[in-house]
């Protein structure tokens, strides 16, 4: 047993360097990856820039809409004044003014 624990032994050191070494290298790439962001987070940052998008993309089509809408309201308006002014003249031939 004590010479299976002596074998273990420097399996382990080596499994622990190779491990380290994994480690400095992930975290070496993040840093690079961070570095290279300026400061932004990594995680999500074209979701966030997506959702905005659509969200201001929404916010016009709002905003043209109830412009289309306030205009056909209008020419409505107009329209039924313009039938009311030509039934009104309409009115007026018909008694002889």
């Amino acid at each position: 047993m004590a010479e299976f624990l002596g074998q273990m032994d420097p399996q382990m050191q080596a499994l622990h360097a190779q491990l380290d070494a994994l480690l400095s290298q992930q975290q070496s790439r993040f840093a690079d990856l961070s570095w290279g962001l300026d400061g932004t987070n990594p995680l999500g940052h074209e979701q966030v820039e997506g959702f905005y998008g659509a969200l201001d993309g929404m916010q016009d089509d709002r905003l043209e809409y109830a412009r289309d809408y306030g205009l056909d309201q209008l020419h409505d308006r107009l329209d039924e004044m313009q039938q009311a002014r030509q039934q009104e003249r309409g009115h007026e031939h018909g008694m002889g003014y």
